[in-house]
């Protein structure tokens, strides 16, 4: 038998090439995923497959494996960061899927001190301001390029989590202090001091004098 390795290690592994770590890494995993899509299962009233519910899991697994780095100080055990990622690889599935086919009872609590309905309510507000974000969008190839000169890679991490980077829901400060195992408190202060550092770029300053005027939302803190 072969020793066995820890996910962080399977993972360095893959990254370097060993393809075959990859099927390792999903079988070490499997009780995770399975564990959280059988959570929202529970939430789900109407007709749903929980083999789909771990099929989008394993992607948000896969999503987590590909995003997950090792030049961050005092990154989370990989199992902490791929939680987050599993579940709203899941919930976008619910989202976009299971609005007239599916009902949730939305006064089930979550497991995290909160019911689903306070859960999907926040997520629903940033959806609402979809339209608005398409000028944020356009963006994106300007900010990453301002990001890798001007932040460190854990400012940047935060900044692609708080808003949503990689095509995934904003996290909420207290899921990236999970994920880069720090305070919440530690994580504020990060967000802030990057976005400080952004609008004090060359970049920034141009930008913020041409088009923010009536869009300083894309650069407040939301909780």
């Amino acid at each position: 038998m072969g020793e066995d390795m820890s996910n962080e290690e399977l993972i360095l592994k893959y990254k370097e090439g060993d393809s075959g770590k990859l099927e390792q890494i999903l079988e070490q995993n499997k009780g995770l995923v399975y564990m959280i899509a059988n959570r929202f299962r529970w939430y789900c009233t109407g007709p749903i497959d929980l083999d789909d519910l771990v099929q989008e899991g394993n992607i948000g697994l896969l999503l987590a494996v590909d995003k997950y780095k090792f030049d961050i100080d005092h990154q989370a055990k990989f199992s902490v960061y791929a939680y987050y990622w599993i579940k709203q690889r899941i919930y976008k599935y619910l989202k976009y899927k299971g609005k007239k086919s599916i009902e949730v009872s939305l006064s089930t609590d979550t497991g995290e001190g909160i019911t689903l309905e306070e859960q999907l309510q926040e997520k629903e507000d940033y959806i609402l301001k979809v339209e608005e974000c398409i000028w944020y969008q356009d963006l994106r190839e300007e900010i990453n390029r301002v990001m890798k000169e001007e932040l460190t890679a854990r400012q940047k991490e935060v900044i692609e989590l708080r808003y949503g980077f990689s095509k995934m829901e904003p996290a909420t400060l207290k899921e990236i202090a999970d994920i880069l195992n720090i305070s919440t408190s530690g994580a504020d202060s990060i967000l802030c001091t990057s976005l400080t550092k952004m609008r004090r770029s060359n970049w920034g300053r141009a930008r913020m004098m041409e088009n923010v005027k009536g869009k300083e939302k894309y650069f407040r803190n939301y909780k």
